[in-house]
């Protein structure tokens, strides 16, 4: 059984940022500051579905190539210009209507020596996570759509058991 609160802890993922809501429907991430993981290359991080400041459920992994602030830009402008976008922004809105928090945790992922090159491991990190929490429950991730859960069971408070 997975206990969210102490991978996050294991794995030293921080809380950077929300999502918040403004003119109603209208989608915006808010990172904390300062934090210098804001302006970090090449990061891991997933949004946390919480409740009563416990974290529920993972709903998104991503990674970042550039900075975490460049990716929250990118993922704004995705929930309006984009259909896939628009419907993850639904989804999470409704989330925030019922009262829920979708928070952004974040980690510096390791660093690898590959074909005598260290690199950053954040791609291999991010298909990791995806792994471990995928089958567990549905993610907006492309990756999580296989799977028979569905994110409105995550919304109206049904959470999968950890």
């Amino acid at each position: 059984m997975i206990k969210l609160a102490d991978d996050l802890k294991t794995f030293e993922f921080s809380k950077i940022g929300e999502f918040v809501l403004y003119q109603q429907d209208t989608l915006a991430i808010v990172l904390k500051s300062p934090s210098p993981l804001h302006n970090h290359d090449e990061m891991v991080y997933m949004w946390a579905i919480e409740e009563k400041k416990s974290v529920k459920a993972i709903c998104y992994i991503g990674s970042t190539e550039k900075t975490l602030s460049k990716r929250c830009k990118q993922h704004e402008k995705r929930f309006i210009n984009t259909l896939l976008g628009k419907k993850s922004s639904q989804r999470i809105v409704a989330l925030l209507n019922r009262g829920k928090t979708v928070s952004i945790y974040a980690r510096i992922p390791q660093k690898v020596k590959c074909f005598g090159v260290i690199v950053s491991a954040h791609k291999t990190e991010e298909t990791a996570l995806i792994k471990r929490y995928c089958s567990a429950q549905p993610l907006l991730n492309k990756q999580g759509k296989k799977f028979n859960l569905h994110l409105e069971d995550l919304m109206s408070g049904i959470f999968p058991p950890f």
